[in-house]
């Protein structure tokens, strides 16, 4: 044991048993033990990893004591295996990967998958930037561009790129538009399969205009066996590294239901696309290397790959510490920053940045008021590896090891991404995201601008993707199976579909207030941690817990904003997003059979795209 290094509790339970002891075991098994609850109390501070005398000295301070008996009491904690000390965890990764780990595949990345809709400029330069980046590192890609338009002349605008791009020996393109899933819906009702399932999962809602879900989830299909690279429509290969890299892996989580640790990236602020273009450090990065390398591997093979450097001051996730501890972990999605325009609809998660990313916003006047009211341009990326528990998804640029599937995506407005990354580790939680320490250009051809008032406006109402964590948070299944797990989730949505109304809106406030009561109280330790200032940084953060604390006392906020916008009253949004509920049910249940019914397809030669 390294007594002096960093060490921090391991995953445990506590029941007090009187007398002044406590029960203490670990959910991953092993034998249960009775300590002086004083003891147990050391054991539940020591919440990260911190080098021994800090977690004496902090504890000293909180509670008060001798800080040679508090010494002792952690080594006590430490010899009974409740606490684990950064060089202990290290061993055991390297141990899991001598033993036979089979770190990650070996082989390429087979595509390259860009969702649009109806900008055929936008995909085509996507799709070319991506090619030229692979060639110039050795691979060979396939890229399929998934488009939901129904206007045939921009379809054909769009294959016609798509062609010239693959000229007479270039690389194979494929193309996915309403026709060929069309064909591809008609041909799972053929072999018996769930079809109205995948009618749903393909087909965008007629609602609200922005639907990404539905194409994502036609690329899943696609390429289901294979690992991939998926890029939005407006991203450009033109690749940027961290202002200043930092060697080895950190390990970044947070914990529970809060919002501590939610982002790991850093961020840099730029007045224009001229500045954020003059201001990154360009860098000839192999990006599709990049990610192979990462995606599916096991985390044990990624700590060992680092060695001595790993960073676990942040790891504050019990649960994933002991799957490291043992182990198990896979990363099932990877995923590169961006710099150019943020992609965010709000500038309000801005003001809860932390850091030296919260120094580079608020220290300078100007640039706070110019970055929450007008340029959106911002460098967002890791300076390191980064392994994280999935709080933060944001799929501009996002790799997926799709060899035995994924979850689908919702194909309903926004924020498809932020539902996936929920049901991904709810149903899977031995999957893991990694952040890698590049950037891409998110480059939108239309001019985008924030707007100040937004920053509390967002606090008014709630999206159907926010609505839907909250209904998957309600449940826990007991199977341990990833496709069991996700089909249970798809039983207790079917049977929210069946309550009444009235029963179901309930529940939606009940969930929403809990859960905004947790995130108004980190809204407001972060103001208080600050004193207040600067000011109109302050201002701007009361004005948002303000208006959220009115907003959540109105029955109708829990009804998702874009149903209120399409229905033009509650009770038919909120029955609207009852049947969604319902249907995304259904499509969790039948999901399994679907991915089957997809690969006796492909063994048939039939696949929702067709070659330009």
């Amino acid at each position: 044991m390294n007594e002096g290094g960093p060490l921090r509790a391991r995953a445990h339970r506590r029941v007090d048993v009187g007398g002044g002891l406590a029960l203490i075991d670990r959910p991953t098994g092993g034998d249960a033990r009775v300590i002086p609850a004083p003891r147990a109390d050391a054991l539940a501070a020591c919440d990260r990893f911190r080098p021994l005398e800090e977690q004496v000295a902090a504890l000293a301070h909180a509670r008060g004591g001798d800080a040679a008996a508090i010494r002792e009491e952690l080594v006590e904690l430490r010899r009974a295996g409740l606490l684990i000390d950064a060089e202990e965890l290290r061993r055991e990764a390297a141990a899991t990967v001598a033993a036979g780990d089979p770190g990650a595949p070996r082989d390429d990345l087979r595509w390259l998958a860009i969702p649009t809709r109806g900008r055929p400029a936008h995909a085509a330069r996507a799709a070319q930037s991506g090619l030229e980046n692979a060639r110039r590192h050795g691979h060979r890609l396939e890229v399929m561009v998934m488009d939901d338009t129904d206007d045939p002349a921009v379809v054909a605008e769009l294959r016609a790129r798509l062609r010239a791009l693959c000229g007479d020996h270039g690389p194979v393109i494929a193309h996915g538009g309403r026709p060929e899933k069309e064909r591809f819906i008609a041909a799972i009702d053929g072999i018996g399969g769930p079809a109205a399932a995948a009618r749903f999962a393909l087909t965008p809602a007629s609602g609200p205009a922005a639907c990404p879900g539905a194409n994502r989830n036609a690329i899943t299909l696609a390429t289901l066996g294979d690992r991939l690279l998926s890029v939005d429509d407006d991203i450009v290969f033109d690749v940027a590294g961290a202002p200043t890299p930092a060697a080895g892996v950190r390990v970044h989580s947070g914990r529970g239901r809060a919002y501590e640790n939610y982002n790991p990236a850093e961020f840099w602020f730029f007045a224009d696309r001229q500045a954020s273009l003059a201001g990154v450090r360009r860098v000839d990065v192999d990006a599709i290397g990049e990610h192979a390398a990462c995606l599916g591997e096991t985390m044990a093979a990624t700590l060992a790959r680092a060695g001595d450097d790993v960073e676990l001051t942040e790891l504050l996730d019990a649960d994933m510490l002991d799957r490291l501890c043992d182990g198990r972990g896979r990363v099932r999605v990877t995923f590169f920053g961006t710099f150019g325009d943020i992609g965010w609809y709000a500038p309000t998660w801005l003001v809860i940045l932390e850091g030296a990313s919260r120094a580079r916003l608020v220290d300078d006047p100007e640039v706070y008021l110019r970055s929450v009211s007008r340029s959106r341009e911002v460098l967002r990326l890791v300076d390191r590896t980064t392994l994280n528990d999935g709080r933060y998804c944001q799929s501009a640029v996002i790799g997926l090891d799709n060899r035995a599937g994924v979850p689908p995506f919702i194909p309903m407005g926004r924020y498809e991404d932020g539902v996936f990354r929920y049901t991904l580790r709810r149903s899977d939680p031995d999957a893991y995201f990694a952040y890698l320490p590049y950037a891409l250009l998110h480059d939108p051809l239309e001019a985008r601008g924030f707007d100040r008032a937004d920053i509390h406006r967002t606090g008014t109402w709630v999206r159907v993707g926010e609505t839907l964590i909250q209904c998957l948070l309600a449940h826990e299944p007991t199977a341990s199976a990833p496709a069991e797990r996700l089909a249970s989730f798809g039983a207790w949505l079917s049977e929210l579909a069946r309550a009444p109304l009235a029963d179901l809106h309930r529940f939606l406030l009940t969930r929403l207030r809990e859960q905004k009561g947790i995130y108004l109280g980190h809204f407001e330790e972060v103001l208080a941690r600050h004193r207040g200032l600067p000011s109109a940084w302050a201002d701007d953060l009361r004005a948002h817990i303000e208006r959220t604390r009115a907003s959540i006392t109105r029955p109708e906020y829990a009804i998702p904003r874009e149903l209120l916008a399409a229905e033009g009253d509650p009770d038919r949004a909120l029955a609207s997003f009852q049947r969604f509920i319902g249907e995304m049910g259904r499509l969790f249940r039948e999901w399994g059979p679907l991915l089957e019914a997809t690969l006796e397809l492909r063994r048939r030669g039939v696949t929702p795209f067709t070659t330009p």
